[in-house]
């Protein structure tokens, strides 16, 4: 699904980000937590993946699942056919996880077995970002490291879970987490635990591609030809 992003980042005061620079990264790597600023701050087409073509329970453990311009991967050593998967409903014992009734992504990752959550990217993106429910709550730590196509670290984002305030899981640990690069380009997304049992779910993830070389000379030869056409009738 896709939809134009026309909207500037006219105020940063609605925008909770960052900017950070990684070694040996070139150009700045800006984390958001919020959507709506992440939205206002990218430029390109804004697209998206809600899992919502699964329709049936899929695993990702060992068994990479192609999305929209990524493929999902993820490794758990527990082993639990119901914690490292697509699940759609109707859902069976993972509803906390899950964010509008509709088909969205769980795992769990441990730091001493090696799990992982990885989207490798069909087109490198320069922006992206997803929902998560549960990420990194009641003291675990996931980060997400974001690499190009040298394995070169870009960035990573270190979610912290919001503290509780209501007791409603679905409410208080739902949180977005997103990046933009200014300069460069990530070909995949590594989410790793530096602590044992974390459990979340992902859904609604958004990215801006890289423009492929046709695509790109085609809009620059729209402008052009607007450019000249508007300069015809002054």
């Amino acid at each position: 699904m896709r939809k134009t992003n026309a909207i500037f980042a006219h105020s940063l005061c609605v925008i909770s980000a960052v900017a950070i620079l990684a070694p040996g990264a070139s150009g700045a790597f800006t984390v958001f937590n919020d959507r709506s600023g992440w939205e206002a701050w990218v430029s390109g087409v804004i697209e998206t993946e809600d899992f919502n073509s699964i329709v049936t329970d899929t695993r990702i453990d060992g068994v990479p699942a192609p999305l929209n311009n990524m493929t999902v991967s993820g490794q758990s050593a527990l082993g639990d056919p119901d914690l490292t998967l697509i699940e759609a409903p109707p859902f069976d014992g993972n509803d906390f996880y899950q964010f509008d009734g509709t088909s969205f992504l769980v795992t769990i990752i441990n730091s001493n077995r090696g799990d992982f959550l990885r989207f490798d990217f069909d087109t490198p993106v320069t922006a992206w970002g997803a929902e998560t429910i549960g990420v990194s709550n009641e003291g675990r730590r996931t980060s997400i490291l974001v690499f190009d196509a040298n394995d070169t670290l870009l960035g990573r984002i270190d979610p912290l879970a919001p503290k509780p305030q209501s007791g409603n899981f679905f409410s208080d640990f739902r949180s977005f987490y997103g990046f933009s690069l200014d300069s460069s380009a990530a070909s995949y997304v590594l989410w790793e635990s530096t602590t044992a049992g974390d459990a979340f779910g992902v859904d609604d993830i958004a990215f801006v591609a890289v423009p492929e070389p046709a695509a790109a000379g085609l809009a620059a030869t729209v402008l052009a030809m607007l450019s000249r056409f508007q300069r015809s009738r002054i």
